[in-house]
């Protein structure tokens, strides 16, 4: 870390270390993987994705990898309960806004 966070702010993006800079040409899911780090490293903040947009990035890829790569189901099941407690805390600050609105509007 502390090797890697000056080169950053300069723009330089870390190398994978060996093997992993070799595997990642034949590795669908590692290539994957040093796509989406690379674009959380962008320099400009404004250029990086959210955590969503790496989130929908890797289910797509990870539908693409060939069959009997990894556990796909795994991985589905914990991007559905991500994705519903994300649901899950919209809709309480939903709630939260509309009482606090309607106790506001109560008040003389």
């Amino acid at each position: 870390q502390d090797e890697v966070r000056p080169k950053v702010a300069k723009g330089e993006l870390p190398k994978l270390p060996p093997p992993y800079d070799k595997i990642t040409l034949k590795d669908p899911a590692l290539n994957a993987l040093k796509d989406a780090m690379y674009k959380c490293l962008r320099l400009n903040p404004e250029d990086r994705p959210s955590a969503g947009e790496i989130a929908e990035e890797l289910a797509e890829a990870l539908g693409n990898l060939p069959e009997g790569f990894g556990d796909k189901n795994k991985f589905k099941e914990e991007i559905e309960k991500f994705d519903r407690k994300k649901d899950k805390k919209e809709k309480d600050k939903k709630k939260k806004d509309m009482h606090g609105s309607k106790i506001a509007a109560s008040k003389p």
